[in-house]
């Protein structure tokens, strides 16, 4: 997440300095989502926080290969091999805190389209 902001700042940065602020300001916005999430990770019981979020961001990932393939941008075959190897990663990733017996946290609202559960 950390990384994620920083390329977002300076894309900001950039798109400031050729004068194209105007046009910087969703990424200035994707920016302070960024933060929000961070923040409210770290908040309270960050690891299964953070767990949560890792969980969201998987199944996001998903939902967006399809909607490549269903429009053309990406082959269903190339879609397939690079899920299997995210669901690897993601599992190899996630192995350590199972492991030690962490367990991702319960949602914080009722609002399904964001890992907390909150809006927006």
């Amino acid at each position: 997440m950390w990384l994620r902001e920083i390329q977002l700042g300076r894309a900001v940065q950039k798109l400031c300095i050729d004068g194209f602020a105007q046009e910087a300001q969703m990424l200035a916005r994707a920016m302070i989502g960024c933060a929000l999430d961070m923040m409210l990770i770290c908040e309270k019981d960050a690891d299964r926080r953070a767990l949560l979020y890792a969980l969201f961001q998987m199944k996001v990932r998903g939902e967006r290969s399809k909607a490549l393939v269903r429009y053309g941008h990406l082959s269903k075959e190339r879609a397939a091999e690079l899920e299997q190897r995210e669901q690897e990663i993601g599992r190899q990733s996630l192995a350590a805190p199972a492991a030690a017996g962490t367990r991702p946290a319960s949602r914080l609202g009722k609002v399904r389209s964001t890992w907390s559960g909150l809006s927006p």
